[in-house]
């Protein structure tokens, strides 16, 4: 089976998952091919149509960042879709937010990404969760759930930082923030309330990290909560920080564990999350696995035996690590998409 996997502008978090999947398809034996566009999304748009015949060639072709293009494949077309595009894109336009370049092309890929996703042009759209599926209109029947994971081949690196992760914790809580404006997560004002009140109810001011790309949180300590706000760290200092933690806080209200969250379960550190009632359904992990509720008050009461010593640091760090390594391995979270591509090709 021959694959072509093709990304524009690869970068963050797209670029993460691009590398990983095509990683994971690659150590399975197919022959996987990558071309990545780099001049914005209008010029790559066009420049794709005059390419077209470049992928006639291909059994499978997997169209990332979010951004449709017209492509050919003998058996499967599947876009990516990595965010609440339509949200994301029109929030822009109408704060007129990037040069008059950035708002044209948002213009043509809005246009675009309603267009050629109602057609439909593909067969199938690849979510990290069925609500970023939702809320970009795309059927049940059409989505292909994969969530962030790692590969087998990473365990031992993460298995010699774990060796560090009983070391000395400066910090009692880690946030990792999005570049993007996302309804998906929690804001960090209602994040901040949450570990106000379990710092009362414990009766100690706790220790929050954050890091927020977009150097948009400041001033935000109080008597309960003492805030350090960090912009970017390259990836090894990142992992540092991590093990100076004694816990790591997923702001996703929906089942996805983000990429941060599963790098930080993967050595050992527990995480905790609030999720939606409504998206409880979908959660393949328990309360023992990771702090979690889809009750504020419920989650405040679990965080504050937590930090009290009655929770663990041991005890959840274990069950995290291994939910990690036995479900959000590539080898478990691929099940799906591959199971679409033999039934496509077989038809």
């Amino acid at each position: 089976m021959r694959i072509a996997v093709v990304n524009w502008n690869p970068a963050g978090g797209i670029e993460t998952i691009y590398r990983r999947l095509v990683g994971g398809l690659r150590n399975l034996n197919y022959r996987v091919d990558t071309y990545e566009y780099m001049n914005g999304y209008t010029r790559a748009f066009l420049k794709s149509i005059i390419n077209l015949k470049r992928y006639k060639g291909y059994d499978v072709v997997i169209n990332m960042g979010s951004i449709p293009i017209p492509i050919y494949a003998r058996f499967l077309k599947l876009l990516f879709i990595h965010g609440f595009t339509n949200y994301e894109l029109s929030r822009d336009l109408a704060n007129s937010i990037g040069s008059p370049a950035k708002v044209y092309g948002d213009i043509v890929q809005l246009a675009s990404f309603n267009i050629l996703t109602g057609i439909p042009l593909f067969n199938y759209y690849i979510c990290h969760s069925h609500m970023t599926c939702e809320i970009n209109n795309i059927d049940y029947n059409r989505r292909i759930i994969l969530p962030q994971f790692l590969l087998k081949d990473e365990k031992p690196l993460y298995d010699k930082l774990r060796m560090k992760s009983y070391i000395d914790k400066k910090y009692d809580v880690t946030i990792y923030l999005s570049h993007a404006y996302s309804p998906k997560l929690l804001g960090i004002n209602q994040i901040f309330k949450i570990f106000v009140i379990t710092g009362r109810r414990i009766n100690r001011r706790l220790k929050i990290m954050v890091i927020d790309p977009n150097g948009r949180i400041h001033g935000l300590s109080n008597e309960y909560i003492r805030v350090k706000t960090y912009v970017f760290f390259p990836k090894n200092i990142f992992y540092e920080k991590l093990l100076e933690t004694k816990l790591f806080f997923e702001s996703s209200i929906d089942e996805e564990l983000r990429y941060s969250a599963i790098e930080a379960g993967a050595m050992g550190i527990p995480v905790a999350k609030y999720t939606l009632p409504e998206r409880i359904k979908y959660t393949d992990y328990t309360e023992d696995q990771i702090i979690h509720d889809s009750s504020m008050n419920k989650l405040i009461d679990r965080l504050s035996e937590y930090f009290k010593g009655y929770g663990g640091y041991e005890y959840y760090s274990k069950r995290i690590y291994d939910f990690v390594w036995n479900k959000r391995v590539w080898n478990k979270v691929s099940k799906e998409l591959l199971k679409r591509f033999k039934s496509s090709i077989n038809q």
